[in-house]
């Protein structure tokens, strides 16, 4: 019965540790801005948790400024299920730093995690200074030039 016990222990012990969140060393700020499809400032307007607690959680966000893929409006992030440990856990209302990923390598499908340098806004002062003033919508023409004078 001891023997029974200790495996049963064990074996409970290595499941927790097997599903816990293991995140290599995060990037620099700028390492992290140049492989992230979007970096952008803002508050949660809402978190959805749905109903299969594998599928991942859907973050709305008000985007206050941004540095990458995204800069006005809203946006949703993904983040991992409520029963996956590496999910973010963002709080209604607060204001964060997100570094979001796209699987397609654009902005439709934006994911983030522990593992990215997504933080509350409060403790994103090294971020900050390392990006510098958001950048505005550009909102400007774009084409070739084909001649330049002065």
């Amino acid at each position: 019965m001891k023997l029974f016990l200790t495996t049963l222990c064990f074996l409970f012990l290595s499941a927790s540790a097997a599903s816990a969140c293991d995140c290599m060393m995060p990037p620099s700020p700028l390492e992290a801005l140049a492989v992230s499809d979007a970096v952008f400032q803002g508050v949660v307007l809402s978190i959805i948790t749905p109903p299969n607690l594998f599928d991942p959680m859907s973050i709305t966000f008000q985007v206050i400024g941004g540095w990458k893929g995204v800069y006005e409006g809203t946006v949703v992030i993904r983040t991992g299920s409520i029963i996956n440990s590496c999910h973010y856990p963002f709080a209604l209302g607060a204001e964060y730093l997100v570094y979001a990923s796209d699987p397609d390598g654009g902005i439709l499908n934006l994911y983030t995690s522990l593992c990215s340098r997504t933080c509350p806004i409060a403790l994103a002062a090294e971020d900050l200074n390392a990006l510098g003033g958001t950048i505005a919508a550009d909102t400007s023409a774009w084409g070739t030039v084909k001649a330049y004078f002065r």
